[in-house]
């Protein structure tokens, strides 16, 4: 052994020592104080990165026993991160204007159903920027130009079926009265758009996102919206929003994630080899004009968990190896950037910047960027 790493193996053993001396039991007290990463979006320049940070109430500092609460952090770099919106603001599902200029996400505010609202990144307060009337916004989608937002929500209410409530039939008939999402498209400005123009769409959807062209829409639908049905029989189509039509994606499986390439010529899919597979951990590139689908890991010993397409169309996807975990880059040459006792758990990236959800036993979810090789950890 030489001088150097016997030098480096005593600093790694007084380093363990220390940390064994330091550890303790978890306690219930330590469950309560727990923040973990919430959603997360990088900026289309890579230089910011949105998240949110989920927890429960510390009811062991006497706060109000309730449901989790997320705080949305915009971060430049490890540590450096700031808060975008005040205490009572509960944000989900956040994202980047197309721009960069805005970070959006889904709030209630006090009585009001669930709408989309922003927050400019350099000055200026939250606004609502879509929704719709009298019902809660469950997804949405930006189009590529930044001019409209579009909403998956639920069914309209059932004017009839209130009506004989109230005549005192309050039956509810199993399988026979299926409700359906539906998806709205708002025009973005400096008001709220209110008249939404409702979009035609196949089915129960449960994701909508649309194409770089802005003509085709990438969906997912099931026949109802029943759980069943969510887990076995929803389809990825390709919705043609000029003339309605659908080109089905050939899978039989569960679905996992779906990701549509930069100039839209190809979609990665998560999903299950056959309606036998009990999860979906296989990846798949889409022709989105066939629908015809090329398995890239079939019978590998692992499962795809999450991918993310990069701006020079290499394919980003976070794999789970037994108990371990990696970061696979798809291109002309394949990479692999080991997680160094990480488990990778989701993947985002814009403008260069390779952003990931890890835990480990030491930590719950974090947010960490690649640079150099290795995870840098963002957040503590």
């Amino acid at each position: 052994m030489t001088r150097k790493l016997l030098l480096a193996a005593t600093l790694l053993g007084s380093a363990s020592i220390a940390a064994t001396a330091a550890a303790r039991p978890m306690t219930p007290e330590d469950v309560a104080k727990i923040e973990s990463l919430g959603t997360m979006a990088v900026s289309p320049d890579g230089s910011r990165i949105a998240y949110t940070t989920s927890h429960l109430p510390d009811v062991t500092e006497g706060e109000k026993d309730g449901s989790t609460k997320q705080e949305l952090m915009v971060a430049t770099g490890p540590d450096a991160a700031l808060a975008y919106l005040p205490d009572d603001v509960s944000p989900s599902s956040v994202e980047f204007s197309p721009d960069g200029n805005m970070v959006s996400f889904t709030w209630a505010k006090d009585d009001e159903k669930r709408a989309v609202w922003g927050v400019p990144l350099f000055g200026g307060a939250p606004r609502k920027l879509a929704a719709v009337k009298d019902v809660s916004v469950s997804r949405y989608s930006w189009s590529p130009d930044g001019s409209t937002i579009y909403m998956i929500v639920g069914a309209d209410d059932d004017k009839q079926r209130e009506a004989q409530a109230k005549g005192g039939f309050k039956s509810v008939v199993y399988e026979e009265e299926d409700h359906f999402n539906r998806v709205f498209a708002a025009q973005i400005g400096a008001e709220v758009d209110p008249a939404p123009k409702q979009i035609k769409v196949p089915g129960y959807v449960s994701s909508f996102r649309l194409m770089p062209d802005g003509k085709k829409a990438v969906i997912e639908t099931a026949p109802s919206s029943r759980v069943d049905d969510s887990y076995m029989a929803k389809r990825v189509n390709i919705l043609d929003l000029t003339n309605g039509s659908t080109v089905e994606v050939a899978t039989s499986g569960k679905l996992g994630d779906l990701e549509i390439g930069p100039r839209g010529e190809v979609i990665s899919l998560i999903a299950g080899v056959d309606e036998h597979d009990p999860a979906a951990t296989t990846l798949y590139l889409v022709n989105p004009i066939t629908g015809e689908t090329d398995a890239l890991n079939a019978d590998a010993a692992e499962a795809a968990v999450d991918a993310e397409w990069l701006d020079d169309e290499r394919l980003a996807v976070v794999i789970h190896k037994g108990a371990q975990s990696l970061l696979r880059i798809y291109g002309k040459e394949n990479e692999e950037i080991d997680a160094g006792g990480l488990i990778l758990t989701g993947v985002e990236a814009a403008g260069g910047t390779i952003a990931v959800d890890a835990h480990s036993p030491s930590h719950p979810g974090e947010l960490f960027v690649l640079k150099d090789g290795a995870f840098e950890r963002w957040t503590n």
